[in-house]
């Protein structure tokens, strides 16, 4: 199963709703500094489902502001900015932000982008495989489709080389620290870290030796911890081509979305009256 990300209007002047297919977040009041809306996300509509965060935990979420915005913009700002831009507006009871699965976290941070306003699109870039032009193009961001985490029971265990390896979801602990250890882009990296009960050596040592069977069921594994976005289709602005483009590269959703047409200028008065 997969689930679509959608929005609804206002329900009235205090309340929005972001929805999911299997749920809703609902808008409550905050008591920040200038009465931000604070968004609970059901934890069914996230795409592990919860089913890895203790009883009685809740999520909430606040939208982005216009002070966040700058500090993703600034040019000396990297990855771990990035991600602690975003975990500033996540408040989890019950669990700690760093406890979130990878893309729980990212999905959290696409319900920001939705509840800031009038964003609409992600912006995409890709190399056409027919003309080779470069593309700029944007997709809606309610054509963004996640895969369900689809496992009965944690830790995946599996017997390889005489011995069990156990298997979680990669968390937004361990993604941080594979930055900090600049190996966040080696895809071997990432589904090493998800080995709970071997040093991450041996696990690597492990991947570079399987064969055969051995490859097949790391493979399956591999598929099955992953509840992250499908591919989109877009259409190349040169040739016409449909291509399926992965939106899994992080940049994609850590930064925010861009607006749809809005006109400032609709906002404003000059002088006073």
């Amino acid at each position: 199963m997969s689930m679509h990300i959608k929005k609804s209007g206002l329900l009235d002047e205090s309340e929005s709703v972001a929805e999911t297919e299997r749920g809703n977040t609902r808008s409550i009041k905050d008591d920040s500094s200038f009465g931000l809306p604070k968004f609970e996300v059901a934890l069914d509509s996230l795409p592990s489902k919860g089913v890895l965060y203790p009883e009685g935990t809740k999520i909430h979420y606040l939208p982005y502001t216009f002070g966040e915005l700058l500090r993703h913009s600034a040019s000396d700002v990297d990855t771990k900015d990035d991600i602690h831009i975003v975990a500033k507006g996540i408040q989890p009871t019950g669990i700690e932000v760093k406890d979130l699965t990878y893309w729980d976290f990212v999905f959290i941070g696409i319900l920001r982008n939705m509840t800031r306003g009038d964003v609409e699109w992600v912006g995409l870039s890709y190399n056409c495989p027919r003309c080779e032009q470069r593309v700029n193009t944007s997709v809606l961001f309610t054509d963004i489709e996640f895969t369900d985490l689809d496992i009965p029971k944690f830790p995946v265990v599996v017997n390889l080389k005489d011995v069990n390896w156990e298997f979680y979801p990669l968390t937004m602990d361990k993604y941080v620290k594979l930055i900090e250890g600049e190996h966040n882009t080696d895809s071997r990296y990432v589904f090493a870290a998800q080995v709970t009960n071997r040093p991450l050596d041996n696990t690597l040592a492990l991947f570079d030796s399987a064969i055969d069977e051995d490859a097949e069921v790391l493979e399956y594994i591999d598929g099955l911890l992953f509840h992250g976005p499908n591919p989109v289709t877009v259409t190349c602005n040169h040739c016409t081509k449909q291509v399926p483009i992965d939106i899994t590269d992080k940049e994609v959703f850590i930064r925010p979305f861009r607006r749809s047409e809005f006109s400032p200028r609709d906002r404003i008065t000059f002088g006073q009256e």
